[in-house]
């Protein structure tokens, strides 16, 4: 009964997708409004609220009227008269029509319910006593829970169709599990920041060596460079990484180590170990510099050192390496008038210090 009235004419189905449509709109301009005035103090999702990118400014800016929003509710609503034509008319196979309907409305189900339960949610946060501190969810999590979400609503579709073997929700299985993945995939391309482990010993001493190679070839001589290989860079870092006093920052995209960063207190004689923090080392994989890696291990590194109530943080460089001395005067540093010759060899070294200021 219900396949016959949504495929004898296409106005119910469309009727029932602009419906849709519009509500997934304005329930995340609710959902993100109560999230800036309810949720911002105690939850920290740190990008947007909106997962879409090309609705992405809209959303942040609380638009009740988006351009780009209507001219995809538009093409949506051209698709759906096309199908319903080339299904229903020409091909005069109504459960073709059905599959397209219900990519559409079941994945709209699926993100309605997420809608209900965010703003539910954000609702109850301000109940005294619902929660305590502050919680920070990384963009990549977000991601990752949307996936599990989304493809679980995929098999539920699948289910459905097996109990009424109806085109309607093989669509909505579709739509579900191709977003789902798209989303995952969105997560995994997000950079990761975390402390470095044993098992990372590897992956650290081998973005060391091709960073060495690069940056350093022309500066230092061939034969220190030769010897810093990966066999001896393995043997530091394993010792450094089962420090556990001092952490080593790895950044890993694509679940790949690209970058990495290692502290400690200040060890040079003319500084207070007690106030001044050091950067022993900052490498980011050659191919994958500018891409904002070594400003988050910054950030990172400055977080980790004002925590300890350390108020200045030092580094060295080389003399030549003029690309990263660009990158941290770029972020603050500043010559301190320190110098000296890197060990083992004649080629020298300049100090750079930033004090850390109170957030």
């Amino acid at each position: 009964m219900i396949d016959h009235y949504l495929t004898e004419t296409p106005w119910i189905a469309l009727a029932i997708w602009v419906v849709l449509y519009l509500s997934d709109y304005y329930l995340t301009i609710w959902g993100a409004t109560l999230r800036k005035e309810k949720a911002a103090a105690l939850i920290d999702t740190g990008g947007s609220y909106e997962l879409t990118p090309v609705f992405r400014a809209d959303v942040d800016a609380l638009r009740w009227v988006s351009p780009t929003f209507l001219w995809h509710l538009f093409l949506s609503t051209l698709v759906l008269l096309f199908a319903w034509w080339l299904t229903v008319r020409h091909s005069e196979f109504p459960p073709g029509f059905l599959f397209v309907v219900g990519a559409l409305v079941l994945l709209e189900v699926a993100v309605h319910i997420r809608h209900v339960r965010n703003i539910l949610f954000f609702r109850a946060l301000r109940t005294p006593g619902a929660t305590e501190g502050h919680l920070q969810y990384s963009q990549w999590l977000i991601l990752h829970l949307s996936a599990i979400e989304l493809i679980s609503f995929a098999m539920l579709f699948v289910v459905c169709f097996v109990v009424t073997g109806n085109l309607f929700f093989i669509g909505g299985t579709l739509t579900c599990l191709a977003t789902g993945l798209e989303h995952e995939q969105r997560s995994r391309r997000i950079p990761r920041a975390r402390r470095a482990l044993d098992a990372d010993t590897d992956t650290v001493a081998r973005i060391h060596v091709a960073s060495w190679k690069v940056t350093y070839r022309g500066i230092m001589p061939d034969d220190v460079i030769a010897r810093t290989d990966l066999k001896y860079r393995t043997a530091l870092w394993a010792e450094r990484i089962a420090d556990r006093e001092w952490p080593i920052f790895l950044i890993e995209a694509n679940r790949e180590g690209v970058a990495f960063c290692h502290m400690v207190l200040t060890k040079d004689p003319d500084d207070d170990p007690q106030r001044v923090g050091h950067i022993t080392s900052l490498h980011v994989l050659p191919q994958l510099r500018g891409l904002g890696y070594g400003r988050a291990l910054l950030d990172l590194v400055f977080k980790e050192f004002r925590q300890r109530g350390i108020a200045e943080v030092t580094l060295w460089v080389l003399e030549e390496n003029t690309n990263a001395r660009q990158f941290y005067e770029k972020h603050g540093f500043q010559l301190d008038g320190g110098r000296k010759m890197y060990p083992q060899t004649t080629v020298p070294e300049v100090r750079y210090r930033i004090r850390l200021t109170v957030p």
